[in-house]
């Protein structure tokens, strides 16, 4: 946490500019899941129709290491935006693996 106490959005910055963000803008994440406030981090290593989350950020717990960490952007998490809100919580239908990696997201401006 002492190296990276946030968890930001990828997002390409051509589709930043085209939704008028930049760097630690914050935003409203939404799917039909759930909807949190994250932060964003412009990128050319991610393509413009996809964000990204770090898969397995963010907690909701206070252990020694979160005590005193809340980022005031997302009540959610204490940790940074954690990505595991927007999905399904539920197996993909043909292989049985969890569903953990990707769902559809609508990202506005906060």
């Amino acid at each position: 946490m002492e190296m990276k106490p946030d968890n930001p959005l990828i997002i390409n910055s051509a589709t930043a500019e085209k939704m008028g963000l930049k760097d630690g803008d914050a935003v409203w994440i939404e799917s039909p899941f759930a909807k949190a406030k994250g932060t964003v981090q412009v990128s050319e290593r991610i393509h413009p129709e996809v964000v990204a989350l770090q898969h397995g950020y963010g907690h909701w717990g206070f252990g020694k290491v979160a005590k005193g960490s809340m980022n005031t952007l997302n009540k959610w998490s204490a940790a940074g935006t954690a990505d595991g809100q927007f999905l399904p919580g539920k197996a993909e239908k043909f292989s049985g693996m969890a569903v953990h990696k990707e769902i559809g997201v609508r990202v506005m401006k906060a």
